[in-house]
């Protein structure tokens, strides 16, 4: 039953990452189609473009070591612990070293990707505070203490492989710095990804009074209110909010002992991590390709870049050829950080039929 209740739970952690994954090709897919032929016009888009290939590249490479460890490493999982097992053969050594080595690797994809993520979150949401420092010096202490516990848990995993790995078939009781290496690394784990998500947990909580006093402005201004639901699908997409609920899967998995393969709840936030920038190339993209031929917006503040969307500019307006029966649209439109002279539709204020 215990074996039959870990394949279980295998073939359940994997279904789970074949969905994540899945979700996030097709986002993939969709922004390189759109980004092919726009990722020139903007160097912030051309950096977007680069992380998310490279967030794509890692979540990849995690999916292939999922089904590796569900797959090829069963009789190490069966046979999983700190101890070796009388009889134990030669070949399911091989294969804990491999799960071991597996370990690493993981490591290091979750060092990667976490540095990209949590750092495209942090300067979202330092952008969108109106570059408050006191936010991106906050923010960045937890991004770099939480770098700080991610290597010390790939050192540690890489010393558990070489013990495993220089051990001779023979020794049943393990040494006991693999028993400390062992715990630290856990404990260091734990505190990574914490540090994470506190990372997020502040991001959502400063976009969201952000977003809030933006639509508070924006009823002042008489222009019209999103509605809710976008607003939480914004916040959303904003903050990362996908890749903060697979750190508290991981975080509660990890608190459980009992729980089975609870190695492979570590590859979910490889995967989850790029699926909220993805969101966000595209819809920069798609909102620099909205152009408006009979309106003409002029744009008087500070230089905004792309990723300033939820601050509303001051601005004035100025019309041409305005006819009889015309209809009359007024539209807020950001100048590019590139200073290429495109503009990029925020809202449409009003639209007037003219007498």
């Amino acid at each position: 039953m215990a074996v039959l209740s870990l394949q279980r739970s295998g073939v359940l952690w994997l279904s789970v990452i074949t969905v994540l994954y899945g979700c996030h090709m097709t986002l993939y897919v969709a922004a390189s189609y759109i980004l092919s032929s726009r990722w020139r016009l903007s160097s912030t888009q051309r950096v977007l473009f680069i992380l998310i290939t490279i967030l794509f590249m890692m979540s990849t490479a995690a999916a292939v070591i999922a089904f590796t460890a569900v797959f090829v490493l069963a009789d190490s999982d069966v046979l999983s612990g700190d101890k070796g097992y009388p009889g134990e053969t030669e070949s399911v050594l091989h294969e804990k070293e491999l799960d071991d080595l597996l370990e690493c690797v993981i490591d290091v994809i979750t060092n990667i990707v976490n540095v990209i993520a949590d750092g495209l979150v942090i300067w979202r949401c330092y952008i969108l505070c109106r570059r408050r420092f006191a936010i991106l010096i906050m923010s960045y202490l937890l991004l770099v203490t939480g770098t700080v516990f991610g290597c010390i848990t790939l050192i540690l995993d890489i010393r558990i492989y070489k013990i495993r790995k220089d051990a001779p078939l023979s020794e049943l009781l393990p040494p006991h710095a693999f028993l400390w290496d062992s715990n630290v690394a856990n404990y260091s784990d734990v505190g990574f990804w914490t540090a994470s998500a506190l990372t997020n947990i502040l991001a959502i909580v400063f976009m969201g009074f952000q977003i809030r006093r933006v639509c508070a402005e924006r009823k002042r201004i008489h222009a019209a209110p999103n509605s809710k639901v976008i607003l939480v699908l914004n916040l959303i997409i904003e903050s990362g909010m996908i890749y903060l609920a697979s750190i508290v899967i991981i975080i509660i998995a990890t608190g459980v002992s009992s729980s089975p393969n609870v190695h492979l709840a570590r590859i979910m936030p490889c995967i989850t991590a790029g699926i909220s920038p993805t969101f966000l190339a595209v819809f920069l993209a798609l909102g620099n390709s909205k152009r408006n031929q009979n309106t003409r917006t002029t744009i008087h503040a500070d230089k905004l870049s792309n990723w300033q969307v939820a601050r509303p500019p001051g601005y004035s307006l100025s019309f041409s050829r305005i006819d009889e029966g015309m209809t009359l649209s007024v539209y807020v439109t950001a100048m590019d950080e590139d200073g290429d002279g495109d503009g990029r539709l925020i809202q449409e204020v009003c639209r007037e039929r003219c007498a």
